[in-house]
């Protein structure tokens, strides 16, 4: 089956539910990364898929009065345990739950992984072109602070510049685009 329609936003309240009260009202299935539900639960019946998608994208399970992020849920599933930080979407499909999908991160690492900016006009992360200047300029944010890594002749060697920023900072997380 799948997701009921789209969920109003609401503040996620977690480290609530234990793994053993998932894992009595709810059966994951890593290959698909969907939840189902074991027993009738308000509306929804036994089998049904529970969760619906938030308005930005991640699918949200409401249980037991509160609202939780299902890549959260699935981690607390698998390993037993809240993660440390962040879960990262591999593939930065917010919907797809897969545990192959899946990986713990730091916000920093999570934001590694994060798509362009609405405003990005050079189409590469990190890239921008300075009309005073007109050369390229690469940058990369480090805790939240953007840290200038050099004026470029071309958008390449720009992207060449913030791509090996990139991987020295976050390894498998960063992306380019």
């Amino acid at each position: 089956g799948s997701l009921g329609p789209r969920c109003a936003a609401r503040n996620e309240l977690e480290n609530f539910v234990t793994p053993e009260r998932l894992r009595h009202v709810l059966i994951y299935a890593p290959e698909t990364g969907l939840f189902y539900w074991l027993q009738d639960c308000g509306t929804a019946r036994a089998g049904d898929v529970a969760g619906c998608l938030s308005p930005e994208g991640y699918v949200l399970i409401g249980l037991d009065g509160r609202l939780y992020r299902a890549h959260r849920l699935a981690w607390l599933y698998v390993h037993g345990r809240w993660p440390d930080d962040d879960i990262d979407h591999a593939n930065r499909e917010r919907a797809d739950n897969r545990l192959c999908n899946l990986r713990e991160a730091t916000r920093s690492q999570n934001n590694g992984n994060s798509g362009l900016r609405d405003n990005n006009t050079s189409g590469i992360k990190g890239v921008s072109f300075n009309t005073r200047r007109q050369q390229w300029q690469a940058y990369i944010t480090e805790n939240g602070k953007m840290r200038h890594l050099g004026w470029f002749p071309t958008k390449e060697l720009a992207a060449d510049a913030r791509s090996a920023a990139a991987i020295a900072q976050w390894g498998e997380f960063a992306r380019a685009a």
